[in-house]
């Protein structure tokens, strides 16, 4: 049921426009990593394969104009007379590593070293307008914002007679300083396949990850190191919603999970090593054929987790259980399947 590639840009019969993917490719990629390795299941546990296909909308721009009337985030990169480069933009990070993708882009678009480049976002009095970071938008709006303002600095430093780098052109310019927006480019489509194989205590209803398998298309990669960190932080995530988290109430309405104490969230050493790995379909709907990623782990882990319990627990008959998969509701399907 897969769209094939040379169908692309495809629209659904809802009316969205899925702009590139090879999502076979992504499937057979994971089917082959997936049988490299066979798992070592511990005695008298219940062995389980699930996977999961998705596809996942991101680079999402508000159709809010800003103060300037326009759609779109804003970058301003400027150029000072000895070089330094200052890239402020209308998106706002928190720990995905913007400063260093927006740097290392700026740093290529350019032709100056990457240790030359200061990011700047989060205060209005230093940056441009933007909607800030959401819906996986980042490299897609606030990154074509960079690469349209990076060209009209280097269309400024074409105007100086002699040919010189950008740079040199500031130099003898006084510096150069550039704003452009992103305007409101169409939403990308990321897609993915996961698997993760479980092993399942039917004597206590514990899971146990054994193996999580990741391959991602977000389009043209900028740092293919931020990306596996984003995997790995949404597959986390991903993982408390399919095993732990949950907000429970008692009959009398109080909330059971007050606190982190009752309310289990994952944590490092709930996690087996995660094998992350890509393929790449480039966006056609902005300059850098970039896609959103932040989110797609959230998506394809939950499903493949869900679909691996399951399948473990097949020899009981049990074939759906709403999430999440708590060992108490694991054991009671097994030996209570009422």
């Amino acid at each position: 049921n897969f769209i094939p590639p040379a169908h692309f840009p495809y629209t659904s019969c809802t009316g969205l426009t899925y702009d590139s993917g090879d999502y076979q490719a992504g499937l057979d990629l994971l089917l082959e990593k997936l049988a490299a390795t066979a798992p070592q299941v511990p005695d008298g546990q219940l062995l389980g394969t699930g996977i999961a296909s998705f596809v996942e909308p991101g680079g999402i721009t508000p159709p809010i104009p800003g103060p300037d009337g326009t759609v779109g985030d804003k970058a301003t990169v400027t150029i000072s007379p000895d070089g330094k480069v200052t890239v402020a933009v209308g998106t706002s990070a928190h720990g995905q590593g913007h400063e260093t993708a927006f740097a290392q882009l700026a740093a290529d678009l350019l032709g100056v070293p990457y240790e030359d480049v200061t990011v700047v976002f989060g205060d209005s009095d230093t940056a441009p307008f933007g909607y800030g970071t959401f819906g996986s938008r980042s490299a897609v709006a606030g990154g074509s914002a960079i690469h349209y303002a990076c060209q009209a600095a280097l269309e400024a430093a074409r105007r100086v007679d002699a040919p010189m780098s950008v740079t040199e052109a500031a130099a003898r310019l006084g510096g150069i300083t550039a704003t452009a927006g992103s305007g409101a480019p169409p939403e990308t489509y990321a897609s993915g396949s996961y698997a993760c194989v479980v092993a399942v205590d039917p004597d206590t209803g514990r899971v146990t990850l054994l193996r999580i398998v990741a391959v991602d298309d977000c389009g043209v990669v900028i740092n293919p190191l931020l990306v596996e960190g984003q995997v790995h932080g949404a597959i986390a995530q991903g993982l408390g919603q399919a095993l732990w988290e949950e907000v429970a109430y008692d009959d009398a309405g109080q909330p059971m999970a007050a606190s982190l104490m009752d309310y289990a969230v994952p944590f490092a050493a709930s996690l087996p090593p995660i094998e992350s790995y890509l393929v790449c379909t480039p966006s056609p709907t902005n300059p850098l054929g970039v896609k959103g990623m932040g989110e797609s782990g959230t998506i394809g882990v939950t499903p493949a987790l869900v679909n691996a319990v399951m399948n473990a627990l097949r020899p009981y008959g049990v074939r759906h259980l709403d999430m999440p998969l708590t060992p108490e509701k694991i054991w009671t399907a097994i030996h209570d399947p009422r």
